[in-house]
């Protein structure tokens, strides 16, 4: 995280083909497991001297084959040492504080109702002090010992089979065998449906579509070490039990299912899950769907989980901290081989900021817990298939608090649907990455996403081919916030950026005094920008931001674009349209202002659609008055698409707009008056202008009262009944974008009445505001002598004094 935070983009470079090598197609379990550890600094431990490993005796019984009675002996041996190494790294740990780690995992945050509620700080850092006393590098070397015996065992299994040798192994129901262990019970289950519910050491299945009523693979008090290795048979796996299906929990927990489409079904810390162990899912092959609720395929606190999926189409579904997520001293994989997926993570813990939303961090995402300890390593890699992805607030290749998280999407057509603080987001010194090396990709979010960098974070979205689709509102789309670094990197294709606000496409700002860098680069085609960005220019944006389409990149991708597939809005919990601020659209019926609209917003590569969409477009415009109203209600839809198609020909139509615009400016949503404050900024009409001030400077929302304030900078003139509000807005409101345009529309002015306020901006709380107080000084001649005055007063800070002396040299110049 060091290397990755001080230089961001080589470090980055050079993760990438460490993260792909880890996932190649002849890794096997052992070999990623050693890959993820050495990623968090896990090396395995050596074991204490002690004597060598006696095959374990099986029980000779009836009908039983001799090799599979000598694997079993083998692999349970093996077992048992992973048993001793396990009991060796939590030697430090009495009974009483075994269960305190294991029960009290909401001290993580996971399992809760919020992260950021009731959250006992003290028993957390007893917690984190309490896990460093274990040796989680032992464990790591307990978990390797298991699957190098399980590796064995498998292909002598796999002899077997083929030799015909477990064939016609029927136990009517009942276990061929079931004898105990030191470690623990073992059960072989034959061909036909078996039902388990007991734990065990190891459960071995050779055939049958069966049912587990156990943890399956998962570890408990008592049973330090499960295996379950099910040979074929479409089963079913289903408990409510915590730790299940592949889960370590301090300790090691293995599920492998070679055959058949089978369904999942969990509680907490399921499906390939990690808490001071070692847990790993490992389905073969087969259409298979994962259900589980937080802490889940493909998760790790203190070790390492993963979920491995070889083959077929599948459909992961959690609550949270799942799908690739790495928490403190953990790593977290999710790895799938093929197949048309499907991932979503909604329902997690509600989400402070907004009513009816809810954290996900799942989807290549690394948590740290702030500010007590750094974050661990998540990462979701998909490597075929034209996959679906759908969360809520951070997911899809984010970190937080330390935390490395990455989504890396080798092949296809993809879907990616969030809220904010995802695809590419690094939040609060943390690395966000989410890769996608081809296909014609849809990227659609709300705000905070699309290589966005916030507070000392570095966020990168890069697409190395295909015609994109991306849509964002707000703060996106190579996006730098409080000293933060996003990147949006398109290296191929014919793309369509969508962008609401002018955050996006490129952003960087100066904050805390020092930068915040945003960057969006597009390598070649020829692309569509609705937005600041334009095709074959380089452009600015905010004060430390860049935009670049030139097409003379090198051609990176090293496969054939293709043709972006839209396939309708996002779907939230029950099928809304998936943004958090809009509601659902209604507006009179219109058949032919819709299938004109909808022509208009359906944006597809190729000269004739364009043509045919621009037509559209121009169609609306000419039918004038008449479309106003419904274009207006338009405005409240959550399809970015259509919403800012309406805006461009309400803007087109112009002053015939304006009473149903200033009507909106009374609307309840905030995201229309907005809107509507836009449109009016933009239509040089008196009675326009006149209407945006009057209701703009007096609204709720920020983003209105900027507009306002900024409409003022832009006519140079301003009603008299409006001074007091500009005033009352650098003096008194919250938001700095307002205080900071409220400043420029005063300098803008020039009345030397306002040169107190101005003066008195010089000490306000955001640099940005300091500064354009200094800047609108600088233009008002009368304010040279109070300049004069303020900087020979004693008690000014230095930074007040340094931006006041700036406005008088830049004074003296003129």
């Amino acid at each position: 995280m060091d290397e990755l935070l001080t230089r961001p983009i080589p470090a980055t470079i050079h993760f990438q083909p460490e993260a792909w090598s880890v996932i190649g197609s002849a890794s096997t379990p052992r070999e990623i497991l050693t890959s993820l550890a050495d990623l968090i600094d896990l090396s395995p431990a050596s074991p204490r001297p002690g004597r060598p490993a006696v095959s374990f005796p099986v029980p000779e019984v009836s009908g039983i084959p001799d090799g599979l009675r000598r694997a079993l002996a083998e692999f349970i041996t093996r077992l048992g040492q992973a048993d001793r190494m396990v009991e060796e790294a939590l030697s430090p740990l009495d009974d009483e504080t075994r269960a305190f780690l294991r029960s009290r995992s909401d001290l993580l945050g996971i399992g809760g109702d919020n992260l950021e509620v009731d959250w006992d700080e003290r028993e957390a850092v007893r917690y984190l002090r309490t896990a460093e006393k274990m040796d989680r590098s032992m464990i790591i070397a307990a978990g390797l010992v298991s699957l190098s015996g399980l590796e064995t065992f498998l292909a002598t299994i796999n002899r077997l089979s083929q030799e015909g040798t477990l064939s016609g192994l029927d136990g009517a129901g009942r276990p061929l065998l079931d004898f105990s262990t030191p470690w623990g019970r073992v059960l072989v289950g034959g061909i036909e449906r078996n039902t388990y519910r007991d734990p065990a050491l190891l459960i071995l299945d050779l055939g049958g579509d069966d049912v587990y009523q156990n943890r399956a693979g998962g570890t408990e008090a008592g049973q330090q070490v499960a295996v379950v290795v099910d040979l074929a048979g479409d089963d079913l796996y289903m408990t409510e039990k915590t730790g299940a299906q592949g889960a370590g929990l301090l300790g090691i927990g293995l599920l492998v299912d070679l055959a058949g489409d089978d369904e999942y079904r969990a509680g907490d810390f399921a499906q390939g899950a990690s808490l001071f162990g070692v847990g790993i899912h490992w389905d073969r092959e087969g259409r298979d769907s994962f259900r589980a609720k937080q802490f889940a395929q493909g998760a790790g606190a203190f070790g390492v989980g993963i979920l491995l999926d070889e083959a077929g189409t599948d459909a992961y579904t959690v609550q949270a901290f799942a799908q690739g997520f790495g928490l403190t001293g953990g790593a977290g994989l999710l790895l799938d081989r093929q197949g048309d997926d499907q991932y979503v993570s909604l329902g997690g813990p509600p989400d402070y900021r907004q009513e009816g939303h809810h954290q996900s961090f799942a989807q290549g995402f690394g948590l740290g817990l702030r500010p007590l300890a750094s974050g661990g390593v998540g990462i979701l890699v998909d490597q075929e298939g034209a996959d679906r992805y759908l969360a809520d607030y951070f997911g899809q290749g984010g970190g937080y608090w330390y935390g490395l998280g990455a989504l890396l999407d080798e092949n296809g057509d993809d879907r990616y649907e969030a809220t904010r603080y995802s695809q590419g987001a690094g939040i609060h010194l943390a690395v966000g990455l989410l890769i996608d090396r081809a296909g014609a990709d849809l990227y659609r979010a709300w705000g905070v996403a699309q290589g966005v960098g916030h507070d000392l974070a570095f966020g990168w979205l890069r697409d190395l081919a295909g015609d994109d689709l991306y849509e964002s509102h707000w703060l996106s789309q190579g996006a730098g916030s409080a000293n933060g670094f996003g990147l949006l990197m398109d290296e191929r294709g014919e793309d369509r950026y969508l962008g609401g606000e002018a955050t996006v496409q490129g952003f960087g700002r100066i904050e805390r005094e020092h930068e915040a860098i945003g960057i969006l680069l597009d390598a070649t085609g020829r692309d569509r920008y609705t937005g600041p960005g334009q095709d074959g220019s380089v452009w600015r944006q905010g004060e430390i931001g860049l935009g670049a389409d030139d097409g003379t990149w090198p051609d990176f991708a090293d496969q054939p674009a293709s043709r972006l597939q839209r396939k309708g809005p996002p779907l939230g919990h029950h099928g809304e349209t998936f943004y958090p601020h809009a509601p659902v659209l209604i507006v009179p019926d219109e058949p032919r202002l819709a299938l004109l609209l909808k022509e208009a917003s359906t944006f597809k590569a190729g000269e004739k659609a364009e043509a045919a969409r621009l037509a559209a477009e121009s169609e609306l415009v000419e039918i004038g008055q008449e479309a106003v109203s419904y274009l207006v209600q338009v405005l409240r839809s959550a399809d970015i698409g259509k919403v800012l198609v309406a805006m461009e020909v309400l803007k087109r139509i112009g002053p015939p707009a304006i009473p149903a615009l200033r009507e909106a400016l009374g609307d309840p949503a905030w995201h229309v008056r907005r809107r509507a404050a836009s449109l009016l900024s933009q239509i040089e009409d008196n009675e326009a202008f006149t209407s945006l001030l009057r209701a703009g400077l007096h609204d709720p929302d920020w983003g209105v009262r900027a507009k306002a304030a900024t409409v003022i900078a832009q006519i140079g003139v301003v009603p008299k009944e409006t001074l007091s509000a500009l005033v009352r807005l650098v003096r008194e409101d919250q938001d700095r974008d307002v205080r900071r345009s409220a400043l420029l529309a005063l300098a803008v002015i020039g009345d030397p009445r306002f040169i107190p306020v101005l003066l008195d901006s010089l000490r306000d709380r955001d640099f940005t505001v300091r500064r354009a107080a200094s800047r609108a000084l600088a233009k008002i001649p009368a304010a040279r002598e109070p300049l004069l005055d303020f900087i020979a007063r004693k008690g000014e800070d230095p930074l007040t004094i340094s931006l006041a002396r700036q406005a008088l040299d830049q004074l003296e110049q003129r």
